[in-house]
């Protein structure tokens, strides 16, 4: 292989090193003068050997000899060089780096070996042949080489090189599938076996449950190569889920359906589920165990590492342009209408009572429903439970101003950009764009009947179509998205799977009953052709009253359609960024959402998740083009960094940033960028590393000398940013909670700004030896051995060895038993959690506790104190032993949120808790919808139900302002998820202060990943 890339770099250097994509000097580090030039990782002497026996291959005649030298076969001398660029090699880490490369090639253009043997193979076939890689050969060029790669023929000795890397790949598939098939019937007989024993036990036991679940874990990540095996650990799952099921669901005593995670009913599950039946789980009554298999269950089976938080790409986070985006973003795209008072917005909305006309009169405190029939009566003014609905003032705004965006006093065959609602966490994008949708249906309805068309049979809406009137805004913008006439087609909202069951709630909640039709789109990709021949074929109510709810998971299933290559061979090679990708699957794409029709709205939330120029990218593009209106919501847009701007843009059909021009235009700005990036030394890195451990754990100040590269990448960074701001121009809705209303108050002049307070944790010398043994462990010689063979086993790894330690050190993941008594944890003692029983039982105790802080004895540091932490915070006193106090939960009414990572460990950190007189409410992928929501009204409305512990399920859309402060107990990858989780509490409602707490294990990878969440570049890597 390293023979391949130094023929690679010198056959092609007169051509390829004019790119502009940066992916040369990301991968190699070097520029047209290789080794001519300095090299950070070699000294003078070294690349004078290089450049001795470069002199040499030049003068060998054929191929075969240059590769002789090169590898020092038949070819005395040259040794010192051949080490030399072995050396660079190595440490620039290009195997990693093509490797990454050229698998993301593979896998979004499907032809990556385990996809192809998923497909099927030929007759005799048991791995794909390397000639199943030439229709990708050209992106894989592009990944390697640069954009400029593909602009001669490939020939010669670069097409020989460009061979024998994809070669290299290839085989190194090969191996995998080979370690995998001699692993493969140990892991069989192990999970065949666990079950069985459960199966056939007289009484089953939560140790056989914990075996087994991890023995069919096992064998569900080694049959990724088999997929004929696949069915059988589908069936094993489902016996699992089964028997666990009803256990929890009798030891919780509730119906079973809460409890159950909907899984694909197919014959293999069914299988499993009747297997399970005949299970007996009389054994399983202590509740402990329950919910300890429940949660581990959960934690394998559920959510994968790495679907919880959005790891960051690899630039530096903190030059990511988020502080230019932002800045002076209080109140974009609503001049002109936030100097509105109340009335003027509801007299030229047409609003009575601040709410359009198809809005519910009511809203539930208890979460009723007025379109059960079993509650609607209760819907009425003297019922306590009842409070009037209507859209907030910053929300009528918002709803004017998209108005204003939408409509125009001109005809015109242009087509409308969308807008972007980037309002931030907690101010309200879903309820208006519910607002904005109400109002486009009147005002539909406004125009048919001005046109004598009335109200056709089939309408159950209660609209009183003799008081219709026009809404004044409209008078002098009579045309909608520039057309003559508002047309009548159905809306599309495109949700996170996680978020669906909410906005089919939120919409019941705020539509007066029978007001729409609301459709969930199916998942499954063998429905979607039948969609909108059910239900939707048979239905009379008007189009434009019809909803679809699609899951996010719908668009990536519906852009495997495309073809996404970007060489000839995908047939994309002269198109733009947003140009259609060219098809391989006709009949399916025949059967998508898209697929000839046209829709009056798509509103798509958390549209950052789209942000990348892959097949979910693409599938979403087809929906917003067969749209009239476009709105995308995120209070995130600039997730990782500028272009996810652009390409979000480019969904919104923003005429800057689509087309060939837009393209160019990203083309030279990051050209500039990498510029800026080539002079970030490697020390440059080391020493922002170094800084943080240091200022964490003591010895630091905070205003060391930034270096100049820095400066030069964030002034590029902040160029760019500029010029997309430009584009955007009057296509953005942002408000935040520091935007005021039209009488200069906050939009919530009760929301106070929320606290953050960094608690280190000092672990102890035993902790601290156990951190560093299984990250060195993880990180050392083994990485090329073949547990660590790919990525996605060493993030496993990693997230479920190296961050557990760090809580649990005596523990070993993923099993963490219950512990019973105190003594038994003085066995197992953890410094962190001991610290957040600390901390919760010290606000539980008193309301009137102030901030907690660490005990004196904990070395500090010099840590400064975040922005909004307030500066003359009184010192705290927390009791530094444990004093037993059995109404620790009645003593006090401040109620509290917990972060974790991890719902394996949910069931132990429970057991503690209990230990300490700490009763606590639990959130995470194994609870149904109908529970987790039982679950938040349970933590509004019993004073004792004072700590909910959630994992990720529950950092996106709750409603959580019950509580007043919010414990990070683990670390979070991305600031964007932090950003989620304090915003369950603080967001608008709130009416308290809210304190935050990081807990930061000092010494371990707690600091790093709160340094690259905190958007200071990704310390993962260099930690590794």
């Amino acid at each position: 292989l390293q023979s391949a890339v130094f023929m690679l770099l010198h056959s092609g250097k007169d051509w390829i090193f004019d790119d502009e994509s940066g992916t040369l000097d990301e991968v190699f580090g070097l520029t047209k003068a290789l080794f001519d030039e300095p090299n950070k990782w070699l000294t003078d002497k070294e690349r004078a050997s290089i450049r001795a026996m470069v002199e040499t291959i030049e003068k060998r005649k054929t191929s075969v000899e240059r590769y002789k030298v090169l590898e020092g076969k038949s070819e005395g001398g040259w040794s010192a060089g051949r080490a030399a660029l072995k050396k660079w090699f190595n440490k620039q880490k290009i195997t990693l780096g093509l490797r990454d490369r050229i698998d993301e090639v593979y896998t979004n253009l499907g032809v990556s070996p385990m996809q192809l043997i998923n497909e099927g193979l030929e007759e005799g076939e048991d791995f794909p042949n390397i000639m199943e890689s030439d229709g990708a050969k050209e992106d894989v060029t592009l990944a390697v080489a640069g954009d400029h790669a593909l602009e001669r023929k490939l020939r010669g000795e670069f097409r020989d090189a460009i061979n024998s890397i994809n070669h290299h790949a290839w085989e190194r598939h090969r191996k995998r599938f080979r370690r995998a098939e001699t692993s493969l019937p140990v892991k069989q007989l192990a999970a065949s076996t666990a079950v069985k024993e459960i199966e056939d036990a007289e009484e089953v036991s939560a140790a056989q449950l914990r075996h087994a679940t991890k023995a069919v874990k096992a064998l569900s990540l080694a049959v990724g190569w088999f997929p004929e095996q696949q069915e059988k650990v589908a069936e094993y799952e489902e016996f699992l889920k089964e028997v666990v099921v009803v256990a929890v669901a009798k030891a919780r005593k509730v119906p079973k359906e809460k409890v159950t995670v909907k899984t694909d009913n197919t014959p293999s599950r069914k299988r499993g589920a009747q297997r399970a039946r005949k299970v007996k789980t009389a054994s399983l009554v202590a509740a402990g165990d329950v919910e300890e298999i429940w949660a581990l269950y959960v934690q394998l089976f559920e959510t994968e590492p790495g679907e919880l938080e959005a790891v960051q790409d690899e630039d530096d986070i903190e030059n990511s342009g988020k502080a230019a985006w932002l800045e002076e973003s209080e109140d974009l795209g609503v001049d002109g209408w936030r100097e509105m008072d109340n009335d003027k917005l509801n007299h030229l909305l047409q609003f009575p009572g601040g709410k359009p006309a198809l809005f519910a009169e009511f809203r539930s405190k208890t979460g009723l429903c007025a379109w059960n029939e079993e509650s609607a009566s209760k819907f009425v003014e003297d019922n306590e439970d009842m409070e009037r609905l209507s859209l907030l003032w910053h929300q009528r705004v918002g709803v004017a101003a998209m108005v204003d965006k939408i409509w125009s006093a001109t005809k015109s065959d242009v087509e409308v950009p969308g807008i972007l609602i980037a309002d931030e966490v907690g101010v309200g994008k879903t309820a208006l764009t519910m607002g904005f949708i109400a109002f486009l249906i009147d005002a539909f309805w406004v125009q048919e009947v001005a046109a004598g068309r009335g109200r056709p049979d089939g309408v159950t809406s209660s609209i009183n179509m003799t008081n219709l009137r026009p809404a004044p805004i409209l008078a002098e913008r009579p045309f909608f998205a520039g057309l003559d006439t508002i047309p009548n087609l159905p809306h599309v909202i495109i949700v996170p799977n996680s978020l669906n069951s909410q906005w089919f709630s939120e919409l019941r909640t705020f539509f007066s009953p029978k007001a729409l039709e609301i459709y969930n789109y199916p998942t499954a990709e063998n429905e979607f052709g039948d969609f909108f021949d059910g239900a939707w074929a048979k239905s009379s109510t008007p189009l434009i009253h019809r909803i679809i709810l699609v899951n996010h998971s719908v668009m990536t299933t519906s852009g495997k359609v495309f073809d996404t290559r970007k060489g000839v061979a995908g047939h994309n090679s002269n198109k733009a960024s947003d140009d259609t990708r060219s098809l391989k699957l006709r009949k399916q794409a025949a059967k998508c959402l898209w697929a000839g029709r046209k829709f009056l709205t798509v509103s798509v939330d958390e549209v950052h998740d789209m942000r990348n120029l892959k097949a979910q990218f693409y599938a979403t593009l087809e929906v917003t083009k067969a749209s009239y209106v476009k709105l995308l919501a995120s209070g995130t847009p600039l997730y990782t960094g500028p272009m996810d701007l652009c390409n979000l843009g480019r969904l919104a059909r923003i005429p800057y940033f689509m087309g060939k021009e837009g393209d160019e235009r990203d083309k030279e700005h990051v050209k500039q960028l990498r510029a800026a990036r080539r002079t970030l030394t490697q020390e440059d890195k080391n020493d922002a590393a170094a800084h943080t451990v240091r200022l964490l754990a003591g010895g630091a100040t905070s205003n060391e000398e930034e270096p100049d590269a820095r400066i030069r990448i964030r002034e590029a960074t902040t160029t760019w940013i500029t010029h997309i701001k430009r584009g955007y121009t009057g296509r953005v809705i942002r408000r935040t909670v520091n935007s005021t209303t039209f009488d200069g108050k906050k939009i919530n002049d009760t929301l106070i700004p929320y606290k953050m307070v960094i608690v280190p944790v000092q672990l102890n010398a035993k902790e601290l030896e156990i951190n560093e043994s299984v990250m060195a462990q993880i990180t050392g010689s083994s990485m090329a051995a073949a547990a660590l063979d790919d990525t996605s086993n060493f993030n496993t790894k990693f997230y479920l060895d190296g961050r557990t330690k760090v809580v649990f050190p005596h523990h070993q993941s993923p099993i963490y038993p219950v512990v019973k008594s105190l003594a038994e944890w003085d066995t197992l003692r953890s410094t962190k959690v001991d610290t957040l029983i600390k901390l919760l039982a010290w606000h539980l105790e008193s309301d009137e506790h102030d901030t907690f802080n660490i005990d004196e004895e904990t070395p500090k540091g010099d840590i400064p104190p975040p922005s909004n932490q307030l500066a003359d915070t009184p010192p705290a006193r927390p009791n530094a032993e444990y004093i037993a106090m059995p109404d620790l939960m009645t003593r006090g009414t401040r109620k509290i949120l917990v972060y974790i990572e991890f719902p394996m460990m949910a069931p132990l950190l429970l057991s503690l808790l209990k230990l300490h007189n700490i009763d606590a409410l639990i959130i995470h992928g194994g609870h149904g919808a109908e529970e987790r929501n039982e679950m938040v009204l349970q933590f509004h409305s019993d004073p004792k139900a004072r700590v909910l512990i959630f994992s990720s399920v529950g950092a996106v859309g709750l409603n959580l302002t019950a509580a007043t402060v919010v414990v990070l107990f683990d670390q979070c990858w991305s600031r964007m998820l932090v950003n989620q989780i304090i915003g369950r509490a603080w967001r608008l409602g709130q009416d308290k202060e809210v304190v935050v707490y990081n807990m930061v294990s000092l010494g371990t990878v707690d600091v790093l990943m709160l340094h690259h969440g905190e958007g200071k570049g990704n310390m993962l890597k260099q930690f590794l």
